[in-house]
């Protein structure tokens, strides 16, 4: 998010006194208010000096006592602010000055360790680790820092958390494992690590879904084709028991329908209400150019 501009005008003020090295006309500044003017999203000089990694003008600040404990509109503070953007320097300086290494916001439980691995700060996830932060940690949802280290496809955090005792197994309210979140954005590289150290990928999420499904609907060929290859069932039915190839024909997925009719998928599977994959198709065919090249397959393979 971009400073708006009475904000940056306010930053780039009190970065000047700082990089000056005026430290009365800083302690007259926070003592006025200055320090604490908000811009959009709540965020003050103190949060963006977090954000732009500048250690000096935080040390300044908090010198000059501004108000080292506001957070944004989002419920971040200063600290998890920097452990998200990676800086180490920062997040190092604000614990030994204060800051609570397991603080939380309030809207959903995240801690530095937690929005470290989102973010995929390996520096600073190793060392919050090393401070005695959790590995385990997890947000309001259940979801702990490798669910979201591989959600978002951050595969040197998750080997890292999965050496250090993180469980790669943890899943979140909602029944999605790790392997799972993974699948959901596509990560392939994180998929295989997580089954290459016994994750299961034919886990259910409460919905009743399983990564295949889930691959199947987005597209991500690569990923049907390893889960295939390490044991799910290519048939298997999810949600309102459809398969992943009604789902990929539902969805105009054509090379993933391709590959799932080369290797014998049921073409005449039948969801709850006795939907074929055949009748996907003809629903979708006027759509797009992928969906009439997925009718003309399944018409073509014998389906019914």
């Amino acid at each position: 998010m971009p400073m708006d501009f009475e904000m940056m005008q306010t930053y780039n003020y009190l970065k000047q006194i700082s990089d000056d090295g005026n430290k009365l006309i800083m302690v007259l500044s926070c003592a006025c208010g200055l320090s604490e003017k908000k811009g959009e999203e709540g965020y003050t000089t103190f949060l963006w000096a977090c954000v732009q990694g500048d250690l000096q003008l935080v040390r300044s600040l908090i010198e000059a006592d501004c108000d080292k404990d506001v957070a944004n509109a989002s419920g971040f503070n200063g600290l998890l602010l920097a452990s998200f953007y990676g800086h180490l320097g920062i997040v190092q300086y604000l614990i030994d000055n204060g800051f609570s290494k397991n603080w939380r916001d309030k809207e959903r439980g995240m801690n530095a360790i937690f929005v470290a691995s989102t973010g995929g700060k390996l520096e600073v996830v190793k060392y919050l680790h090393s401070i005695g932060c959790d590995v385990n940690s997890k947000q309001k949802d259940g979801g702990n820092c490798i669910f979201t280290a591989s959600q978002q496809g951050h595969l040197d955090v998750v080997k890292y958390l999965v050496s250090v005792g993180g469980n790669p197994n943890e899943k979140n309210f909602l029944g999605v494992s790790p392997i799972y979140a993974a699948t959901f954005q596509g990560h392939l590289e994180v998929v295989k690590y997580l089954v290459s150290i016994g994750a299961n990928p034919n886990e259910q999420d409460k919905t009743g879904n399983y990564p295949i499904n889930i691959a199947s609907q987005k597209g991500y060929l690569e990923i049907v084709k390893f889960l295939v290859q390490s044991g799910c069932n290519k048939n298997e039915k999810g949600l309102f028991n459809v398969t992943p190839l009604m789902i990929a024909v539902s969805e105009g997925r054509f090379e993933v329908v391709e590959y799932l009719v080369s290797i014998h998928a049921n073409l005449n599977d039948k969801d709850c209400m006795g939907l074929t994959p055949l009748y996907y198709a003809k629903q979708k065919q006027n759509q797009n150019e992928n969906h009439k090249k997925i009718l003309n397959l399944l018409v073509q393979a014998g389906t019914q």
